[in-house]
Formats: structure tokens, sequence, C-alpha cells
């Protein structure tokens, strides 16, 4: 089994594998060693991968009952303005979603967009609620896209609106049974050991939260998703409400809208391998034919359903629930079919 928990894509998940620069550390490093967490390189950061309960049990316990994540080393910033109008207005000129009519207290997921219509990075988008909110907007981006992001974000404001990146928070997330909590890095790890006093909850590391969001169906920038993929090629057509389906306003909204209404060239499926060896990135995905249609994005073993499952593109055509797939793994031609997405039922409700 030691062989499905081969990650050996963490190391190219990083900020800039090239550089030379030294590892940072989140606010709870030293709660992840003291726990005995396997420490590794991830975007620049030194991340947990696994604590001793192993990934295969952390993901289980998350299934289960909840984890706990530290995703602290992910962008947090905060654009501020006159009024919400006027915040909501310019980051909408960035990306597809609806944020002029968000409510106060919401969350919207979206994508920043190359003015060809692919994805900088996606990212969330809360409406802070509480006095003196009013022209706030808190963004959380990618860890190794942050610089990327507030630099395109900034140069594309107008002077009324100011980007304000928050390095001195830290993050947490809880999976089934608590929402993303931000917090000042001083107070971060009285908040962890205070969570961690309940039995249910687990702490969970890179691996785990690698597996649940591939059971989840949900896409992985640098991965899944890039500038060279649209949102509607990615499956991501239900973030882009119906006014700025309509309305455009937004980069690449020609080539958006057309997807929308003829359907891209090519789709982001679920594929499932027969038997027990899992497709891992790059695997080429080949028509029964032999003809080249695609290829796989994220692909491992997934342990809710006991079985390898991966997500990858292919050709329009060959998109359809139950086509036979093949792909070649060390040159051998394995059966596979393309299957729904999620591989593990949603427990979460999506609010717009």
């Amino acid at each position: 089994m030691q062989a499905l928990w081969d990650f050996e894509g963490f190391d190219q998940m990083s900020a800039d594998p090239a550089s030379d620069a030294p590892l940072k550390r989140t606010p709870l490093y030293a709660e992840h060693v003291a726990l005995g967490a396997k420490m590794v390189p991830f975007a620049g950061y030194e991340m947990p991968v696994q604590y001793p309960l192993g990934i295969l049990k952390e993901h289980l316990a998350t299934r289960a009952q909840a984890g706990l994540f530290d995703v602290s080393h992910m962008g947090q910033a905060m654009l501020t303005g006159p009024d919400h109008a006027s915040t909501a207005a310019a980051l909408e000129a960035l990306i597809p979603a609806d944020i002029v009519n968000l409510a106060t207290g919401r969350q919207r997921y979206s994508q920043l967009l190359t003015d060809a219509g692919g994805i900088i990075d996606d990212l969330m988008v809360t409406r802070p609620a509480g006095l003196g909110s009013d022209g706030r907007l808190m963004l959380v981006v990618n860890a190794s896209r942050k610089d990327v992001d507030y630099a395109h974000i900034a140069s594309r404001l107008p002077a009324s609106v100011k980007l304000l990146p928050a390095p001195e928070r830290a993050l947490l997330a809880g999976v089934a049974r608590a929402r993303d909590v931000t917090v000042e890095a001083a107070n971060a790890v009285g908040l962890w050991r205070q969570l961690l006093k309940d039995d249910a909850l687990a702490p969970v590391g890179l691996g785990a939260r690698d597996s649940l969001r591939l059971e989840a169906g949900l896409c992985l920038y640098g991965h899944d998703i890039d500038e060279t993929t649209s949102p509607i090629e990615a499956g991501l057509a239900w973030s882009i409400q119906k006014r700025r389906r309509v309305e455009g306003g937004f980069p690449g909204a020609r080539r958006i809208q057309d997807e929308l209404a003829n359907g891209p060239k090519r789709r982001r499926v679920g594929i499932r391998p027969e038997g027990r060896a899992p497709a891992r990135e790059r695997t080429d995905i080949q028509s029964p034919k032999g003809e080249r249609i695609g290829v796989v994005t994220s692909g491992g073993f997934g342990p809710s359903v006991n079985g390898p499952v991966a997500m990858g593109y292919v050709e329009a055509a060959h998109a359809k629930l139950g086509t036979p797939l093949s792909l070649m793994v060390r040159g051998k031609a394995l059966p596979a079919a393309v299957a729904p997405l999620p591989f593990a039922p949603h427990r979460y409700a999506r609010k717009t």
C-alpha cells in the first residue's frame, strides 16, 4: 500500500522550486513538530504532510468526524474602498463572480482570469460582517500564487480601492464541524490547542488534504486548473452567477460566454480506473481505439471509495458518463471509464 501514498507532486507544487530562499514557517510550525508531524517543503513553506496517525487514517477520520488543517501559508489580503459598491465593482473587473450582490458575512468562490479567459488563480471572497466593514472584502488565495495574484490585482485597481496583504494572520480550516477561521498569528497556537482538546478532531496534513479534495472532485491550482484552462472547461460554471454570465465585463468574458452557449472543446471529468493501480498526473488518456484524447491532472487512491480515482481533461466528445477510456500507465493501457464527480458524497451545501 505504501506506493499509493507516494505524493511525489508536493515538490513541484512549491512556489519556486529553483529558489534558494529559506523555507518559511507558519505560526503553528512548532505545534506540528511537537505532534510528530513529517514536515515537507510546500509552496515555499515547511508544512506537515502527515502526523503519526498516517494519511489513510487522517483521511478517514476527517470523513467520519472532523479534521483540523493549518492553511496559514495561504495568502490573505483585504480590499478596501469607500463603500461596498466601489470595492465590489473593482473586483468584478477581475473575476466572473457576482460580488456586488454578496451579502455581509457571506463568501463566494471565484477565479482571477487572464484576458484570454484562463485561470490565474482561484480564490475565496468574503464580505466581512461588523462595524466599518462596508467597504472591505477579504481575499484568500493559493500560497504558490499569492505574489502573482497580489501584483495582478494591485496593478488593475482604481485609485479609490487598495489591496492590503495580511501576512500577520494565520488561517485554520476545519472539515465537517467548523468553517475557516482567520486569526492573528499570536493567537493561533492557543486556538489550535483549544480545538484539539476535542477528541473528535484530528490534526490533518497535506497528504490527506489532497486525497480528500480529490475524492470531493475539487480542483488544485497548477494541476487541474491553470492559465490554459477556462472555468467552463474546468466544470466551474456554477461559480459564475447569472448576472455576470449575461453582462460579462470580466477578463475573457467573450470566450466564457461562448463556451457557456456552445460548450467547450474539452472538459474536466472524473475517471475510475479498473483494478487497483492508480493513474498519476500527466498520464495520457486514450480512446479504446488508441487515440490520445486527454491527460490526467490529478490521480491517486481514494480511501473512502477504497480504490483508485482520477480527474483529467478529455475532448468533449468523450466526456459523457460511462465512456470507456484507456490510461497509459508505465507503457501499458489500463481500462477506465468517465465517472461522476464527486467520488465521495459532499456533506456540505453551497449557499448563494
